[in-house]
């Protein structure tokens, strides 16, 4: 109050000598300019000029503020429609998650145009329209997220390889997963659905030479890789003698088949599945010899019962020679069931009928098999040993039905049935009445 008391009085006193100048010397003040004349006191233009610039000033204010609320209304109408993008954006997104393929679509490309994540709204409105079957309305979304998102063409060439893989449209897939490739060549997404095109097209060949780089930028976990590989070039095999005419002599064949072998990875080479196919193709081919050669060389690496079983259905060779050389194997592998299995069919190639009757039941004696029981049978009936033959099915008939229903089977006096069987006990008990 002290201070308000101070200026009114200073206002006061500033006024009455301004009053008391005026009366003394009023000034004159003349403007001419062309037909325009005004007249004036110098204390009134001084108010003219004072009051113009008041008026001036708080017009210049009043334009601002005007300004200033049109700038924040446009920034709230702007914010509001980004804001209600942002949340139909998330609703889209839930409707995505959802499988809500119609919903999806309609929030996600309604709300591209002001959302913060326009790219994901394309991609995701673009997968629902692939959902839906909606091949042009997807393909639209994606250019129109190229358009707007040049930088993300990996990303949205992606999205268009998964439509044309989808639609069964294997070509095209290629040719773009190719060109994305060139540009980021690391990208394991990208390797990836190569992958599965090239295993789509059957195209062995072209799989083959890109694993390398799966397996260096670890695009697929190991275990499936390893049983990528294996199938890869398991099916290369398969496949090497398919390309031949018809008319191929049996050393064209084994050639094409050495030349698939010999490009297999160091770490496959001694691969027993792998090993086992080639031998049997080259048996196929008509080259016996060179596929009994790489079966040593196989067990040699790494023993495996496949391998050994494979060596024991070759149609040609040194069935003494091959003989030996399986029976030196028993010192370090006296149990096998299949190398005893090997051996009765190589002693059976060298007419030796006991001595493969020997392996073939030590075989059974091991493991039982249905391979053993088809040799040791087959044998037994061409020696005319009914006796044997009997007893050998009635040893071994429980092994080998192990597939079959549980049914009840009539006693036999051998092998009565045990306590535990209801239908076997019903059935003595039955007897016994009757007796």
């Amino acid at each position: 109050m002290r201070v308000l008391f101070i200026v009114a009085v200073l206002v006061l006193l500033a006024g009455t000598l301004v009053g008391e100048l005026i009366v003394q010397d009023p000034g004159y003040v003349l403007i001419n300019y062309r037909q325009t004349t005004v007249e004036t006191s110098i204390w009134g233009l001084a108010l003219i000029t004072i009051v113009g610039f008041l008026l001036l000033h708080f017009g210049l204010r009043l334009l601002s503020y005007l300004a200033g609320r049109r700038g924040k209304l446009v920034r709230w109408n702007r914010n509001r429609g980004r804001d209600r993008a942002n949340r139909n954006t998330e609703r889209g997104l839930i409707a995505l998650a959802a499988g809500e393929w119609s919903k999806a679509q309609r929030l996600l490309s309604g709300a591209a145009d002001k959302s913060d994540l326009a790219l994901v709204n394309y991609l995701g409105a673009a997968e629902a329209a692939q959902e839906l079957n909606h091949p042009e309305t997807s393909d639209e979304l994606l250019q129109a997220a190229l358009r707007t998102h040049p930088k993300a063409e990996v990303a949205i060439g992606l999205a268009q390889a998964q439509n044309h893989i989808s639609r069964h449209q294997l070509e095209n897939a290629l040719a773009l997963l190719m060109r994305l490739r060139r540009k980021s060549p690391r990208h394991t997404k990208v390797l990836r659905l190569l992958v599965e095109t090239y295993q789509r097209l059957q195209d062995w060949g072209s799989l083959a030479d890109l694993l390398p780089d799966v397996r260096r930028y670890r695009a697929l976990p190991e275990n499936q890789l390893e049983a990528l590989e294996r199938t890869t070039h398991l099916s290369r095999l398969e496949s090497a003698l398919s390309k031949l005419d018809e008319g191929s002599s049996s050393a064209d064949k084994a050639l094409a088949l050495s030349q698939v072998w010999n490009a297999l990875p160091k770490h496959l080479s001694s691969d027993a599945t792998l090993g086992a196919r080639y031998a049997a193709l080259l048996c196929e081919a008509g080259a016996t010899e060179q596929a009994e050669k790489l079966l040593r060389a196989q067990l040699k690496k790494q023993w495996s019962p496949e391998l050994v079983q494979l060596l024991g259905k070759l149609p040609t060779g040194d069935s003494q020679r091959q003989l030996k050389q399986a029976k030196s194997w028993l010192d370090n592998h006296p149990d096998d069931a299949t190398l005893l299995l090997t051996l009765g069919r190589l002693a059976m190639r060298n007419r030796d009928w006991e001595l493969a009757r020997g392996y073939f039941e030590k075989s059974l004696a091991q493991q039982p098999s249905q391979e053993a029981f088809n040799e040791l049978s087959r044998l037994l009936v061409h020696l005319e040993d009914v006796e044997g033959y009997q007893r050998l099915v009635a040893e071994n008939v429980d092994h080998l039905a192990r597939e079959l229903p549980p049914l009840p089977l009539p006693l036999r006096e051998s092998a009565p049935a045990p306590e535990s069987d209801p239908t076997a006990k019903a059935e003595t008990q039955e007897s016994e009445r009757g007796a």
